[in-house]
């Protein structure tokens, strides 16, 4: 083991290393400041050649997350079906659950505000890709419980 003291910046300090798993803290500057500036988490998670965990502090708990569910992010793509098993073999191995959470565009003309959680019969083509882009892994891993979830939200890069 070792550590070192970069003098850099935490997110390109952290990107630079090679590693096969970065772990980082949910807590940064918050407030106002951390939305201005961006937080090392998400930029570590968007950018990162490798899987990250963000570990959440007690008071941070979101509503309708089980202490201890491994939540990942399922948007259909190749990166996802890796995040996926990523996240059913942690699950396993922590004796924990899944939450799979995909994002749908919020509109213009929706009624229902931006990081609401969607009943399936909200919009039901997004519950739909989820539960086909899950299809599967609860029978590989039928010791872990498994959750959907659909939220409106705003998706980077799309």
């Amino acid at each position: 083991m070792s550590s070192a003291m970069p003098e850099s910046a935490p997110v390109p300090a952290l990107l630079r290393q090679d590693a096969g798993l970065v772990v980082v803290g949910s807590r940064g500057l918050g407030g106002f400041g951390g939305l201005l500036l961006g937080s090392t988490a998400v930029q570590v998670a968007a950018h990162a050649r490798c899987p990250v965990v963000v570990v959440r502090g007690g008071e941070h708990r979101e509503r309708g997350v089980a202490r201890g569910d491994v939540v990942v992010g399922v948007d259909g793509s190749e990166h996802s079906v890796e995040a996926i098993a990523f996240a059913f073999a942690e699950a396993q191995r922590l004796g924990v659950g899944v939450l799979a959470l995909t994002i749908t565009p919020w509109g213009l003309l929706d009624t229902v505000p931006a990081g609401v959680l969607l009943a399936d019969d909200d919009d039901p083509e997004p519950a739909r890709a989820l539960a086909e882009s899950i299809a599967g892994w609860a029978e590989k891993y039928p010791e872990v419980p498994v959750r959907r979830a659909v939220a409106r939200g705003t998706c980077p890069g799309r």
